[in-house]
């Protein structure tokens, strides 16, 4: 019987991890309420206060771990795969095209609304962003290699700055440009 209620429990953590997810994604950490997390993911107010009883941020600090890994698993796999360079960041920016697009462009960077928004406020959020832009930092630096690891910067800020102008604009033109331009950095620099 314990394990099932284990098994229920975390079912339930992870539906309200989702959903916040979802709501920090379309709406950023200021937009997103308790009231919300507990509609869209049909938890009970007892068990959002159960999983997290810091409350909000801890709810969001998991949101964004979670977003996080996603991207992360992404990177990985478009590295992982082989020694294109070029293909990699096409496939990553291909993704987020297509969730721009899936979205009416409501989503761009899972976590950049957050780290715009607290940087300044909530030294946790800022802190949860700083580890996750950092942790994909790390694995395209591993997937360029040794000679293109100091580009890995530049590549993530131009994929960042595209995502922000791409949501912006309503438009994936800007990352459209990103891919061409890191395109022409890559054969650059050889």
């Amino acid at each position: 019987m314990t394990r099932n209620t284990n098994a229920k429990g975390e079912a339930t953590k992870q539906r309200i991890v989702a959903a916040a997810a979802d709501l920090i994604h379309r709406h950023g950490f200021n937009a997103t309420g308790m009231n919300q997390i507990i509609k869209n993911s049909g938890a009970p107010k007892g068990s959002l206060y159960f999983h997290f009883p810091e409350g909000k941020e801890q709810i969001i600090e998991a949101a964004l771990r979670a977003s996080g890994e996603q991207v992360s698993l992404l990177l990985q796999q478009a590295f992982g795969q082989g020694e294109d360079l070029q293909q990699a960041l096409d496939q990553c920016i291909s993704y987020f095209k297509s969730e721009l697009i899936a979205t009416g462009f409501s989503k761009g960077c899972p976590v950049a609304t957050v780290a715009l928004e607290t940087a300044g406020d909530i030294d946790r959020m800022q802190a949860v962003c700083e580890e996750i832009y950092g942790s994909w930092l790390s694995i395209l630096k591993q997937g360029l290699g040794d000679a293109k690891a100091e580009q890995a910067e530049i590549i993530l800020m131009l994929i960042e700055g595209a995502l922000v102008l791409s949501k912006a604009n309503k438009s994936v033109e800007p990352l459209e440009k990103c891919s061409a331009h890191l395109a022409a950095i890559l054969v650059e620099n050889g």
